[in-house]
């Protein structure tokens, strides 16, 4: 009787300390998988070919993030205010050199900075930037001696407004191809050739 006794408390004894011992190995073999997918994931983004530019909630690239890949006239209230730091993909079209303008107010409007491909901002406090709140995609057209041209492509029409308005397909608007139905308009995108010299003069993040 003793002999069994003293053979079950063995056993009792040995599973509860194999049990402790098994648990904190088991706890951080999920963390550095989770740390390596995580990081995977960015280097796996950094060289995918896109147009996506991704806006980060902290410096540094840190916290939340989200991706824009077109040109966006007016961001969501929910980014605005709270965008810290940027980065733009490290892969693109090799023939056709992709551009990033953030704008701190909409429309395309006010100071921006200006990013190719593979640059990061570590924190757009630095260059005064209040708000980003639009993002104009532009992507190479044509090289000279003395300049390279950028296409700059502006969303379809109508574009988002503060507040919302009624679009008739009667309703006239004035493009550069002259006057077009609002149902033509909004079928088709603008177009718009800038000088890449100029948006580099003009952007905060070369003064």
């Amino acid at each position: 009787m003793l002999v069994n006794l003293f053979f079950l408390v063995t056993i009792i004894s040995y599973t509860a300390v194999y049990a402790v011992a098994s648990n904190p190995t088991t706890t951080e073999m999920n963390s550095n998988v989770s740390a390596s997918n995580k990081s995977s994931s960015l280097l796996n983004w950094r060289n995918t070919i896109s147009r996506c530019v991704r806006l980060y909630m902290e410096p540094n690239q840190l916290g939340d993030w989200f991706d824009i890949c077109d040109s966006n006239e007016l961001l969501s209230s929910t980014f605005v205010w709270r965008t810290r730091s940027i980065c733009t993909p490290g892969n693109t079209n090799s023939f056709k050199k992709t551009y990033w303008l953030i704008y701190e107010r909409s429309h395309f409007a006010g100071p921006y900075i200006l990013l190719g491909h593979s640059k990061c901002i570590d924190d757009i406090n630095q260059y005064k930037l209040l708000a980003t709140m639009s993002i104009l995609i532009c992507v190479e057209k044509l090289q000279t001696k003395w300049d390279v041209f950028v296409s700059c492509q502006y969303p379809k029409r109508p574009w988002r407004e503060f507040f919302p308005v009624n679009w008739h397909s009667d309703y006239k608007v004035i493009s550069k191809s002259g006057t077009e139905s609002a149902d033509e308009a909004e079928a088709s995108s603008l177009e718009e050739i800038e000088s890449l010299i100029d948006l580099q003069e003009n952007c905060v993040n070369n003064k």
